[in-house]
């Protein structure tokens, strides 16, 4: 797949572990049986997954509304994140088609930066 952008969808893998250890994330990788120890963003980020698959987009613009974060830094530290996690297997990510499953500010900024 290629990078990831702001309209991919980021899903659980199946089987994934995960647990809290004190302000750590701790994930599991059932297929090849490593741990991996998320950081506070990157905890937040897995959180957003827990009800329901989330586009990037939507990911980033929670995050924003929760953190005092630079817009541009925080979508690159996400984009960054999400491969890294698909790269090991723990995520699934979709293209989603243009529009569909994005919120209106992910819109608006993708047709800002498509012009």
């Amino acid at each position: 797949m290629p990078d990831p952008t702001l309209s991919t969808v980021v899903a659980k893998a199946e089987g994934v572990l995960d647990c809290r250890a004190g302000e750590e994330q701790v994930l599991l990788a059932p297929e090849t049986e490593r741990y991996f120890g998320l950081n506070e963003l990157g905890a937040a980020i897995w959180r957003e997954l827990d009800e329901r698959p989330a586009s990037i987009g939507e990911i980033v613009d929670r995050l924003l509304a929760g953190y005092d974060v630079d817009p541009e830094q925080c979508r690159r530290d996400v984009v960054d994140f999400v491969r890294a996690l698909s790269e090991r297997g723990l995520v699934r990510l979709q293209e989603s088609p243009r529009g569909e499953g994005r919120s209106p500010a992910e819109v608006e900024r993708a047709d800002r930066e498509a012009n």
